[in-house]
């Protein structure tokens, strides 16, 4: 697949992403002859790391939720007789 996106460079809407499966494989803007493939594989890592920060958060906040629900008997065993 092909995009046609706009250069955070130069401002051209001249930026040729190329994408190979999942992966990005080529991200040249044509405007002003810059390689930015490097730079949008680090905007595409930030992105990833976010949403799965993000989605760790939502998980912790529902164990809690869901552990702070329920109530246990938990016998009291320093107390044993004895």
């Amino acid at each position: 697949m092909v995009f046609n996106v706009r250069c955070f460079k130069c401002g051209a809407h001249d930026v040729r992403l190329v994408l190979g499966g999942r992966a990005i494989i080529h991200a040249r803007c044509h405007s002003c002859d810059t390689n930015l493939l490097a730079e949008v594989m680090a905007l595409e890592e930030e992105a990833v790391r976010r949403r799965s920060t993000h989605r760790e958060r939502q998980i912790t906040s529902t164990s809690l939720q869901a552990l702070g629900s329920e109530e246990t008997d938990v016998p009291d065993t320093a107390t044993s007789a004895g």
